[in-house]
């Protein structure tokens, strides 16, 4: 049984949150299975969370690990305590069959410590100010009218549990047109309307003349008398106008900030934030997911993971399926992907072969060893790329556990909504 008045106060100390947030988590989000502490003579030095969530993507869905509330005591801080919970809650999610993990960096030098554990920054958000500059406030007064709008506070949880599951459905089926997405359970998202509740957040949900929801945003102060939208989905730009309008009056401000998934639209239109970070713990099963959705797709992919070897090997995409082999004698770099700015640069290096073949032969030499391997699928298909000519077919990449997530995961602009903490 973990010390939970220990963890409380370790949170405390680590973040500064107010006790009814920290009694809010610990009696309503996680549970003991998920906490991974670290202990000296019977004192937590080190503590995470692991938050299980379904994440969508590729139309597809998995359950994600999201680490949260991941802190070390000052005075044990150095020791790598932190990376040994993390190693410890990977072999953990590995057991669970959990294939992806996600975490929010809560300071930007926590983006380069979390890299190297194999964590890549795919997830972002696309932030613009309210009102734009040449906007004119009172033209949108006519517009307002046209909406009710219902604040999703302790009252309305009390008294309008019916409105609530509509609210709850139509965030969700708005967060599932998205292309990557952390999804929401309804016990979880009356839970986040309940912290919204109790702290300085507010949410508003609007209504259209038959009291359906149509837009919902949720909104905390940012310093002085300025707003952050962390979410906001709506049905038009209309709605989103009434929405945003609401929070700027609720604020008395002069403008407020609100974040949007990333787009080619929007971002030229406002800022491209990093949000978070993922980390793959079953590559088989991802690749799988990727190659299902992408049946063109003709890859070898030699992937390195030092932390979990399991993920280790050669992956042949092909058909829409992806097979595996950890048979990589001879075969060294082909081909590389760099990763800087967000933006994927191929790089074509010198190829070798670890039997001294070089040049394009040692692609070649990589491609029938490995295509050799999956002879065998596993369901009696015979394997039909065995020629030369299909063999130039494939792309050959050599890439980390970390460059695999960037590059499977960042071209779908993932937003990953707004977590719990």
């Amino acid at each position: 049984m973990k010390d939970i008045e220990q963890l409380k106060s370790l949170w405390k100390s680590l973040f500064g949150d107010t006790e009814a947030f920290i009694s809010l988590f610990f009696h309503e989000v996680v549970r003991e299975e998920n906490i991974r502490v670290l202990e000296e003579k019977g004192r937590i030095l080190s503590a995470l969370y692991m938050l299980p969530y379904p994440f969508r993507i590729w139309k597809q869905e998995v359950t994600a690990s999201y680490i949260s509330g991941a802190g070390t005591l000052p005075e044990a801080q150095g020791r790598g305590l932190m990376r040994r919970l993390l190693i410890d809650s990977f072999k953990e999610m590995e057991r669970r069959q959990i294939p992806l993990s996600i975490l929010i960096p809560a300071e930007p030098w926590l983006y380069g410590f979390y890299e190297k554990s194999g964590y890549a920054t795919v997830f972002a958000y696309n932030q613009q100010v309210y009102p734009p500059k040449e906007q004119r406030l009172e033209e949108d007064a006519l517009v307002m009218e046209q909406y009710s709008i219902s604040d999703l506070g302790d009252s309305f949880l009390q008294k309008r549990e019916d409105l609530l599951d509509a609210c709850f459905s139509y965030f969700d089926q708005r967060l599932r047109e998205r292309n990557a997405c952390i999804l929401h359970s309804y016990t979880n998202f009356r839970t986040i309307v309940h912290d919204y509740a109790i702290s300085d957040g507010k949410i508003w949900v609007a209504l259209n003349n038959e009291h359906i929801p149509v837009g919902i945003i949720f909104t905390v102060p940012a310093g002085g008398s300025s707003f952050v939208a962390k979410e906001l989905v709506a049905d038009s730009e209309e709605v989103k106008e009434v929405l945003l309008r609401t929070a700027l009056n609720h604020y008395h401000a002069s403008s407020g900030i609100y974040r949007t998934v990333v787009s080619n639209a929007s971002s030229e239109e406002g800022q491209t934030i990093p949000f978070g970070m993922a980390r793959i713990i079953d590559a088989n099963k991802i690749l799988s997911m990727w190659a299902a959705v992408n049946p063109e797709r003709r890859m070898i992919i030699h992937l390195s993971d030092p932390l979990l070897t399991n993920n280790n090997g050669s992956y042949c995409i092909e058909s829409g399926k992806c097979y595996k082999t950890t048979n990589n004698k001879g075969i060294q770099t082909e081909r590389n992907y760099s990763f800087q700015k967000g933006i994927i640069n191929k790089q074509s290096d010198t190829k070798t072969g670890g039997d001294g073949i070089t040049g394009e032969n040692a692609e070649d030499y990589a491609m029938s060893h490995l295509i050799e391997e999956a002879k065998d699928r596993g369901d009696g298909t015979p394997c039909n790329c065995h020629s030369k000519a299909d063999n130039e077919a494939f792309e050959v990449l050599t890439m980390d556990i970390g460059q695999l997530a960037h590059f499977l995961i960042y071209p779908e602009h993932p937003f990953m909504s707004l977590m719990f903490d």
